[in-house]
């Protein structure tokens, strides 16, 4: 599985992430074509480090992910946390897991006179259900079991299997 095209796949397919993908890329247009960046927009930046110094099992690749506000919001807003957050629950809910690895707080981006806030993921692709349950076997019914047993040995059977 590539898990850097899953990645952007799930963060494409999210209303609010989205937007701040491409504010991004609009963002790095303008910096090409005027020398400058466009001022007052959010935006959300995906990189993928390759001398991470942290550890990560073999399959597992790190993300880092930057959400940027224009410098008047601060480093208090709350809209940093949110968007983290938001892409965190999506990338652990569809064909790949991530695990939070560590978060910066809050700086100044003078590159692109923002503030910023980071967080390092670890990213591998997911067990699928199916190949899990073809491993373990199906599941045993053991929904009133009790009662059935009773009842057998009332007419003098054995337990019932209800499998």
């Amino acid at each position: 599985m590539d898990l850097r095209n899953a990645v952007f796949t799930v963060v494409f397919d999210d209303v609010v992430l989205r937007p701040l993908l491409v504010n991004y890329a609009n963002r790095l247009e303008h910096l090409q074509t005027s020398g400058g960046t466009p001022v007052g927009t959010c935006f959300l930046r995906l990189t993928w480090p390759i001398d991470d110094p942290v550890p990560v099992a073999a399959g597992c690749e790190v993300m880092a992910a930057e959400v940027h506000v224009p410098r008047r919001s601060g480093p208090d807003d709350p809209f940093l946390d949110f968007v983290l957050q938001r892409l965190h629950t999506r990338l652990s809910g569809g064909p790949i897991t991530a695990r939070r690895l560590r978060t910066a707080p809050a700086t100044d981006d003078a590159v692109f006179d923002t503030v910023v806030k980071a967080t390092a993921f670890a990213i591998a692709p997911r067990l699928l259900e199916h190949a899990a349950v073809a491993v373990r076997g199906p599941a045993r019914w053991t929904a009133w079991a009790d009662v059935d047993a009773t009842a057998a040995a009332e007419l003098g059977g054995g337990p019932a299997n209800l499998n």
